[in-house]
Formats: structure tokens, sequence, C-alpha cells
């Protein structure tokens, strides 16, 4: 019994004949049939990406049609090319865009014995279909203006004779297919994105922790680019610092040759360039075209990529870059997640920036610029530590004494005496290279570490110094007496810093001995029958401490002074070691408590607290420590927004400081805090809104200065900043839940 023709298997090679129009109505004719088809197609777009999804429903359309070949083609590069996905379950192809194509506009299309006859295969002539588009996924209203802002374009190609492609039931379901693909390519991107807005939530989440680790500068620039590479799923990125109007600089890189640190971009040039220009974001899937980057330029050879600003403060600080080296499909969501990490991003630059400054102060001497007692000894023990490890010797000690100093504060004053140390400290920081270390050694007396400099190079350094400084205070210095007297060691294998300090000081003190101010005398150069022994200046240490907490320098003035210097050292370390602690906190009830016990801990305060403005118009206690907030119970405590000290504070924004509350008109006492004589009141802002403030209070008057107030506004900030941190990890904890549901709800 013969088959009948439509019951025929293929012929080899999957060519045969297709069946009539008759035959298609029959196969297609029940609903089940259909429905079938449409589940096997929304099927497809469970594969885990669109070049898979394209060969599956290029299969099923050879199948369903019966034609001699078909294909999924989508328009990229610009419509400078096709790329092919067969239906042959082969890879990948790409192909120039036929002209034909081109001026059809994406209608339907018949090329007969055209240049895609052999990418396509099949038959000689091939009917294209366009898919219908979606929702734009590309680029947008963040593109380059420059860039294409349609979204991809797909094609369904069929492979046969003309009589079968043009035949109208072939061409119904050809669209009808079109369209159910179209639908598929929908449902898989809805899932993509959802996937990859989970995946985005978490990797915010997990750099918002991390950026919050470490305070140092550094360490924060490489973690901000290796986390937003992962955020976005970019190859390499880079920080770039505004170095001056009108250009950038890159300060820190992942993913790129690390020569490139240093290199500048001025504005309107690049993507970054242009984002410094304009003060916005901008993408771009095409970037070669687009920026057209000089052979040498860290971009050459990039493909994609996004740029946001990095602002704080208010200010336009830096721009942060990502580079994509493979064509990607950039979409509103990747720059909108790069927007926000540049948020955390600039929170924790915030938070290092101020530990960095910190750091800073807490090793400087106020008054002169120049390194404070314990810094020089770190950095001596470090270049020794250096020199030993290299093998090097040429490191060496200057030490210079002012001559007559106590004469000229005894006879013009402290005032003029601090001009003079001032201006001395000038002298030395002018004088020196980049990389020696100019410091206060004491009161009066001052060092310098020359590096890579045997003595005979130290002694001109000096030479050179010591004119300057009689230069800088000519005319404040006593008639007739020279300016300051030095001594110069070398340092030599085996010594330590403390006999260092001890050799250049045993040049210095032989200065004085012999009456030979205003010179520069080398330790190699003294007799051997100079001892130091009665005589000897007292308090100068022979070795380098282990610890040391503070300045250790004798103050030219009073006792006072002294206290209020060791005063303001402790206020830096305070503030250093509470700027570490808040930046890697993420819970803001926690950043309050830390802020009230480090100030209580470190200064014993009657009583401090942080207090917030509530939706109401009150203010209340966030977190309180000290004798007056347990007597007075203040956890439960709250008063109007403008009433006393506080409430003037946050009607003008500014600091406010009494030095006896008894003598202000707006201060309302209670019974339990009777014994407070005096208050200090800064505003804490989050985001630069003013949310709250912290508050201090001592029970005797006049117990805070304007060093004081400066701490505390320096805690204030860090607390604001903290704080700002804490609420986008709190948003992005939530929007990455939220993201969670929404992908295990998705079919």
């Amino acid at each position: 019994m013969p088959i009948p023709r439509d019951r025929r298997p293929p012929r080899p090679g999957g060519h045969h004949r297709p069946p009539s129009p008759v035959t298609f109505r029959r196969q297609l004719g029940s609903p089940i049939d259909s429905l079938a088809l449409v589940a096997r197609v929304l099927a497809l777009s469970a594969q885990p990406g669109p070049d898979r999804l394209a060969a599956g429903l290029a299969q099923e359309a050879a199948g369903l049609l019966n034609l001699s070949g078909a294909a999924l083609l989508e328009l990229a590069g610009g419509d400078d090319s096709l790329r092919i996905a067969p239906a042959d379950g082969g890879p990948v192809r790409t192909a120039p865009v036929p002209v034909a194509l081109r001026e059809g506009a994406l209608r339907p299309l018949l090329l007969r014995n055209g240049p895609l006859s052999t990418q396509l295969g099949g038959g000689p002539c091939h009917l294209l279909l366009p898919l219908p588009a979606g929702a734009a996924t590309s680029l947008d209203a963040y593109a380059d203006a420059d860039a294409d802002a349609d979204a991809p374009r797909r094609l369904l190609a069929l492979a046969g004779t003309e009589e079968e492609l043009l035949d109208a039931t072939t061409r119904k379901l050809a669209e009808a297919f079109a369209e159910a693909a179209a639908a598929a390519f929908g449902h898989q991107a809805t899932g993509l994105e959802h996937r990859r807005a989970a995946d985005q939530h978490a990797a915010l989440a997990r750099a918002a922790k991390t950026l919050n680790e470490s305070p140092d500068l550094a360490t924060l620039l490489t973690r901000i680019c290796q986390e937003a590479a992962s955020v976005v799923g970019a190859d390499a990125a880079v920080v770039y610092r505004v170095v001056e109007e009108g250009e950038l600089a890159v300060e820190a890189e992942f993913g790129m040759p690390p020569e490139h640190v240093g290199f500048r971009m001025p504005a309107g040039q690049g993507l970054a360039g242009r984002v410094l220009e304009a003060d916005e974001p901008r993408l771009t899937e095409d970037y070669q075209r687009v920026a057209a980057p000089e052979p040498g330029s860290p971009w050459h050879g990039v493909r994609g990529a996004m740029a946001v600003p990095v602002r704080w403060g208010g200010e336009l600080r830096g721009v942060l870059s990502v580079a994509y080296w493979q064509p990607t499909r950039l979409s509103r969501g990747h720059l909108e997640a790069l927007e926000t990490f540049a948020e955390l991003a600039a929170v924790a630059f915030q938070n290092a920036s101020t530990h960095a400054g910190l750091a800073e102060a807490a090793r400087t001497d106020p008054l002169t610029g120049c390194l404070n007692h314990a810094a020089l000894h770190d950095g001596l023990a470090r270049e020794i530590e250096r020199a030993e490890r290299s093998g090097a010797t040429e490191l060496s000690l200057v030490l210079l004494d002012l001559d007559r100093f106590k004469q000229i504060n005894d006879t013009h004053g402290h005032v003029v005496g601090d001009e003079v140390l001032r201006r001395v400290g000038h002298a030395l920081r002018s004088t020196t290279r980049p990389y020696d270390l100019a410091a206060r050694y004491g009161g009066d007396e001052f060092a310098l570490v020359v590096v890579g400099a045997a003595e005979e190079q130290a002694y001109e350094i000096a030479v050179r110094t010591v004119e300057r400084i009689a230069l800088n205070i000519g005319d404040l210095a006593e008639s007739g007496g020279a300016s300051a007297t030095a001594g110069v060691a070398d340092w030599q294998p085996g010594l330590t810093p403390g006999d260092l300090i001890a050799r250049a000081d045993r040049a210095l003190l032989y200065g004085k001995r012999a009456d030979r101010r205003g010179e520069v005398l080398r330790a190699d150069d003294l007799p051997d029958t100079f001892l130091m022994g009665r005589g000897q200046r007292r308090n100068r240490p022979l070795h380098a401490p282990t610890v040391v907490s503070g300045p250790a320098w004798r103050p030219p003035s009073s006792d006072d002074a002294a206290e209020r210097l060791r005063q303001r050292t402790r206020q830096l370390a305070l503030a250093n070691q509470l700027g570490a602690r808040l930046a890697a906190m993420t819970d803001v009830r926690a950043i309050h408590d830390a802020v009230v016990e480090e100030l209580h801990e470190a200064f014993g305060y009657f009583m401090c607290a942080v207090v917030r403005i509530r939706p109401d118009g009150m203010v209340e206690s966030a977190a309180g420590c000290g004798e007056a907030f347990v007597r007075l119970g203040l956890a439960d405590w709250h008063q109007p927004v403008g009433h006393g000290l506080i409430g003037r504070c946050l009607t003008t924004g500014r600091p406010v400081r009494s030095d006896d509350v008894t003598l202000e008109p707006d201060y309302g006492p209670t019974a339990e805090t009777l014994e407070v004589r005096s208050e200090a009141v800064v505003p804490l802002r989050v985001d630069g809104d003013l949310w709250g403030v912290i508050n201090v209070q001592e029970i005797r008057p006049a117990a805070f200065d304007d060093d004081d107030v400066r701490l505390l506004q320096t805690v204030a900030d860090q607390a604001g900043a903290a704080m700002r941190s804490a609420f986008l990890y709190a948003e992005l904890e939530r929007a990455y839940r939220a993201a969670l549901e929404a992908t295990r709800s998705t079919p």
C-alpha cells in the first residue's frame, strides 16, 4: 500500500516538498495543536540566553513550516551586521546587512538569490519577516546623543522556493509564528531583567558593606572599581577625580593596565569627559564610534561603556566609569544600578577622606604645619627600616634649635613667639624635598629626616634651611643674634632611631657650648674629647618611644596651653577612632549609640546626646550617655523644636555654645539639670538635610571652647555620612527582597 504524500518521511538532509495549504489547515486546525505549538514556543523562553532561544525558535519554524531552512536574524552594530542563529543548531554567525534589507526598513522582504544564501542555506529564495518589537530595552534617554535609540531588531528568515514562500497560507502561518517568537523573546527578557535586578541588588547590598570595611583611601578606591564592575557585570572600571576645572585624572582602576593611573581626560572627551561637562550619566554600546579614543588611550578597544558623576557636599568630585570589551546590551537598569552604587561610593569616599584628613591632623603640629613629635619618630623608624631592607646607607637627620627663643617670648610675648615658630615651620617645609620629613621636635626645636642623602648633602640642606630661617624671622628675632643652630648626623647600619637622634643631638649641643650659634655642625667633625655629661639638656629621649599618645614637645607657653594642646590631641584621636568605627556600621541606632559612647568615654561629659527632629514638630533623644541622661530619663524626653539652645541651633543651622546657660534667655532648665552651666549644640545633617543635633552639657562654666565645637561638628558630619550610608543600605535590602520575591513569582 503506498504511503500518502503528506505522511512520507523527509528526504535525507531535511529537504522535501512542503505539504499543500490544505494539509497546513488540517495540521493546525485543531485548537490542541495550536496550543501545543504556543506552549513549545513559550517554553523556549526559559533558555539561558537570546542566542539559545533564537536557535530553538529557528528549529521550531523549520519543523512547523516544513521548508528547506530557517534562521533567526538580529540587526547588530548599528545596522552594520547581522547575527544569524540557524535552525541546525550551529554557532551564531555574522554577515553583512544586504542593501535590500537596509532599504526595506524592516518590512517583509523576499530576497531572490541574495547574498544571504551562503549563510542561511536552503532554497534559492529567502523570506524575511520582522518580529514585532516590544518596549525598548537598550539605548534610551541616558544614551549618547549620537547613538541609535531603537531596540534590538530581530527577523525570521525562511528559505525555500519562491512559490513556497509566496503561498498565502505559508505567509500567514509564518507571520503568526513571528508574533509568537516575539512574545517568547519578551518573556525571556522579562525573566532575565528580574534576575539581573535581583543580582544587582544583591551586589549593591554586598558593596554597601564592603566599601565601609576600610577607611583607608587607597584601599577604598580599588574596592570601588572592583565592586562597580561586579554590580553591572563590566570587565573594567575606573575612578576619575576632578583635578582642576574641566579635567579628570584616573585615580584608580580595575581590569586595566595600572600604568593608566594618572591619565588625564579633558571635559567633553570620551564618555567620562562628557559626564563631567554635562554633569549627568551617559552610556553607549558603541564606544569606539561615539568617543573615538586615540591609540594608547585606556579606552582603546572598549566596545560598551557607562559613566556616572560622583558627588558629595553638593559638588561634582569625580566620575565613575565602567567598560565592556565585548558587545553588551546596556539598559537604563544598568545605569541606574551604577548611579546607586556611585552614591554609596561617594558616602564611603567622604568617610575615607575625612578619616585621612583626621589622621593627617593627628600627625601634624597645628602651629607650624610640620609633623609632630610622634610622627617624627614613626617616620624616622620607617625610613631606617627601609634603609636596612634595601641596603642603602644614605639617610641623615638634622636637629635645629632656635637661638634665644625664650628671650623673644619674654620680651615680645607669646604671640610674637608663636609667629616665629610659624615662620620657622614654613622655612623648613619650603626648603626640603617632597619626600623628606620636616617636624617640630620640641618647643623651639625642629628636625629634618633627609632621605637618600649622606651627611655632606644633608649638611648643605641644613645650611640652606638655617639661612632661610634667618631670612624669615629676621624682623622678629633679636638684633645681632643668629636664628638657629643645627646638628647633622648620618645613619649607619646597626644604628637605632634613638642612636641617630643622639648623634645629631651631640653635634647640636657642641655648637651651643662652643659658642658656634648660627652654624651647622656635623657629627663626624666633632672632637673625640667632647662628651655629653653635665649640662646635657634634659628630657631629650635617647631612644624612640614605643608608645606615643600625643605630641611630647615642651610647649613655649604656660601649663594651660600645654593642657589645651593635649586636649586637642585627644580630640583628634577620638575623631579618628570614631570615624573608623562608624564607617563599618549599617545600623542607624548603633551609629547613635557609638557617637555618645565615644564622646562620653573620652571626655566624661555630664551629658551627651543625639537629638532628632520628629515629624510632629517636636525633638526627642535618639541616644545619650552621662549622669544627667540617666537622671532625666531622657529616653522619653521631648520638647518643641524651637525651644532652648537646641531650638536655636536647629533654627539657625549653626553651632551654639554657651559658657553660662543661666545667662541665656531661651534656656529652659529642669529640676534635674540645675547644675548644668555650659552647653554646646551642633547641627546633624544627613545628605544635606537637617536631621537633628548633637548636644553636650557640663556642670562647670566655660567648659567648651572653639576646638570642642569643631570636634563636635566633625563627629556630627561623620555620623551624618554614616547614617546616609545606613539608609541607602536599608533601601537596597528592601529593594533586594522585593526583587527576589518578584523573581520567585515569575513563572
